[in-house]
């Protein structure tokens, strides 16, 4: 399907959207997206874990159903799930894993010019737990190469990347 899709996409881009697309976060996500969630029980142990292992659990219910399908359906019937369940996602993981390199991009950039690797220092952070704001200075020892906002560290630490390297293209 990928291939189908990225058919110019080098191998090592293809195994990366097929991590994003089967990974925890990605099948639970698909689960959301359908509605899944509403049906699935925990116990209640697990309604005390204040929603911890929710992403683990609609993934997992996700896998379940593929492979019920295939075991009734086979083959042929898993694909035709497989392909209504992670189609329509297809250009979202492109984009997530376009910002996911944009780290990446940057300190291959940074250490060719001078050897460093950019650090990324939280210098603020507020707002509830569940929410939580962060901003993120992307440094090279003294020097700012680029600040970035979002909820949760990884979300900033991307923001200033892509600040950076946009400081950096002018």
């Amino acid at each position: 399907m990928l291939i189908k899709h990225f058919p110019d996409a080098p191998e090592g881009q293809l195994t990366a959207l097929r991590a994003l697309m089967v990974s925890t976060t990605g099948l639970a996500m698909v689960a959301e997206g359908i509605g899944l969630a509403r049906f699935v029980r925990a116990s209640r142990g697990e309604g005390t874990l204040d929603g911890r292992g929710r992403l683990r659990i609609l993934a997992g219910t996700v896998e379940a159903i593929v492979a019920a399908v295939y075991t009734d359906g086979g083959m042929r019937g898993a694909r035709a799930v497989i392909r209504r369940l992670l189609e329509p996602r297809l250009a979202e993981i492109a984009l997530e894993l376009q910002s996911a390199n944009v780290k990446g991009r940057l300190q291959e950039l940074v250490q060719a010019t001078n050897g460093h690797t950019p650090k990324y220092v939280v210098v603020t952070r507020d707002g509830p737990v569940h929410a939580e704001r962060f901003g993120v200075e992307v440094r090279i020892g003294d020097d700012i190469l680029g600040y970035g906002e979002g909820t949760g560290k990884r979300a900033a630490e991307q923001a200033a990347a892509r600040d950076a390297l946009a400081s950096l293209d002018r």
